[in-house]
Parts: structure tokens; sequence; C-alpha cells
């Protein structure tokens, strides 16, 4: 009877009906691809903000539309992490390389 309340009687119309509980969206081929080469990148260079980038990539390309729009700005903000944390360790080696030549020439 609150079936009939709250549907206005189309449970009569229909002779079926069906209840999603639940959905998984897989991510397309060419992202697993580049899921997977990140991963075995990671592995090779044990870096760990490679897996996470990884795992960023998989988790934008199950979420549907366009995974790849995503997939590219996670790669630019890791190439900008990466250029400066080179630059730091730049500057800090020729600092270090400047501090040795005083201290070796006094």
């Amino acid at each position: 009877e609150i079936l009939k309340e709250a549907t206005g009687g189309a449970e009569k119309q229909a002779g079926y009906s069906f209840l999603q509980v639940g959905a998984t969206v897989e991510a397309p081929q060419n992202v697993k691809d580049v899921t997977q080469h990140l991963v075995a990148l990671a592995k090779r260079v044990h870096d760990r903000s490679i897996a996470m980038l990884a795992m960023r990539v998989r988790a934008a390309g199950s979420s549907g539309g366009d995974p790849f729009a995503k997939v590219k700005g996670l790669i630019s903000e890791m190439i900008d992490k990466l250029e400066k944390k080179a630059e730091d360790e730049a500057s800090q080696h020729e600092f270090c390389e400047s501090e040795t030549k005083k201290s070796t020439d006094k």
C-alpha cells in the first residue's frame, strides 16, 4: 500500500524493476597502461611521489570524463615539484662547494 501511494500505481505498469546498489567504473586501457608505466618507474627509481602519482592517475581515470585532462595536470604538477627540488639541491650543492673552498683556503 505504501508503494502504491509513493509511486501512484506505477508499480503495476512496469513488469520488472531493478535497484542499483553499487557500481564500479573501470579505467580505460590507456589509463591502465600509463598507470603501469608509472608504477614500474616508481619501483625502478625508488620514488614514492611517482607511485602516488600513479594512484592519482588511476583514480582520475576511473572517475569518468576525460581522464587525461587531469593526468596532464598531475604530470605538470609533478614536473614542477621535481624542478624545484633540483634547483634546491643545486643551490645547496653550490653553497657546500663554496664553503668547502673557503675552509680549505684558510
